[in-house]
């Protein structure tokens, strides 16, 4: 079998697809997670008087759990946006080759988007997904700020801060 680069194109085309579902299906799966996290976050303030620091801890060791998971994930997405990058960038390039080769000014999607991306360039999941990952991963540390801030108040001002849920 002789070289195609059309047979090229379109191989690295499924595998650069199958990179993004599976970057997507880690993507789910870390959201899920945060879903955990954020009601084990909640749970102490739901279940319990804010009159002792139980709320605290537990708020913080939800903190701290997220804030590795949630670090391991934003590195993971930006491996995930580099690799499928760099195929992306050397798919380009094959298409201006089988455009030449053809004559087929026409030939190639990833041509198409790099327009909508030269027109917008806030456009793509890539910076989405980030921001995403940073605002959960700040809503942790703020939230364990404000149940520190809660008991403290309780214990100096001798406030009793009934529970939400008996």
């Amino acid at each position: 079998m002789s070289y195609s680069p059309i047979y090229e194109y379109s191989t690295l085309m499924d595998d650069t697809s199958k990179i993004s579902d599976r970057r997507q299906t880690i993507n789910n799966l870390l959201i899920g997670l945060n879903g955990l996290f954020l009601a084990g976050l909640f749970f102490p303030l739901l279940n319990y008087r804010l009159d002792n620091y139980l709320p605290v801890v537990i708020s913080a060791a939800v903190t701290i759990a997220a804030i590795f998971v949630n670090r391991a994930w934003f590195q993971l997405n930006d491996r995930y946006r580099k690799l499928v990058n760099v195929r992306i960038t050397y798919l380009t390039a094959l298409e201006d080759r089988i455009r030449r080769e053809t004559g087929n000014a026409d030939f190639g999607i990833y041509h198409a988007e790099e327009g909508m991306y030269k027109q917008d360039p806030k456009a793509g999941f890539s910076r989405i997904e980030r921001e995403f990952i940073w605002v959960l991963s700040l809503i942790y540390p703020l939230v364990t700020l404000a149940v520190a801030g809660a008991v403290t108040a309780s214990y100096f001002l001798g406030l009793q801060l009934p529970t939400i849920v008996k």
